[in-house]
């Protein structure tokens, strides 16, 4: 039991280290996209997938490891938490499971903030970059070509249009 827990404890550290790069290019991400940087986004975004793949790794481990101790305390795999975990352990290594824990629960909870914002500002962007469009293309002057009755109207569009609406 004793090396189930240290290999957990050691899981648990790394994905706090993997969290914590995360959050840092959350952080890196939110400046570029306020500076509207695209080709840091670009790099950002390329680190992160890599980062994405080594946390997948991490979560697999971490519940084999959790699935191992379940066996090892004679308890349902599904039933057991970190929380319980380190409860049903106690002394120092229950203290560190549950510090381990603590910590990469802080790094994901920061980072979904970071992630929010960041989606905010994404669209943001979005609308303004569709607004800008919509000037371009003379969406937002619409006049129509045919009366109700079907005829041939004589007002014309007289802005000279950046692009052509059609392409």
């Amino acid at each position: 039991m004793n090396q189930t827990v240290k290999m957990l404890e050691d899981i648990l550290g790394r994905e706090v280290e993997v969290y914590t790069n995360a959050l840092e290019y959350a952080k890196k991400k939110q400046q570029a996209l306020i500076k509207g940087d695209t080709e840091a986004i670009e790099a950002i975004v390329h680190s992160e997938e890599k980062l994405l793949g080594g946390i997948k790794e991490l979560e697999l481990s971490r519940e084999k490891l959790i699935t191992d101790a379940a066996g090892e305390l004679a308890l349902a795999a599904h039933d057991l938490t970190l929380k319980t975990l380190a409860a049903k352990i106690g002394g120092a290594q229950g203290i560190s499971l549950l510090k381990k824990r603590t910590q990469l629960r802080h790094v994901i909870a920061q980072l979904a903030d970071y992630n929010e914002q960041n989606r905010a500002l994404i669209e943001t962007h979005m609308k303004y970059t569709a607004f800008c469009m919509e000037l371009l293309t003379g969406g937002m002057n619409s006049t129509n070509t045919y009366t109700n009755t079907g005829e041939a109207s004589e007002e014309k569009a007289s802005k000279h249009l950046l692009f052509d609406q059609k392409a």
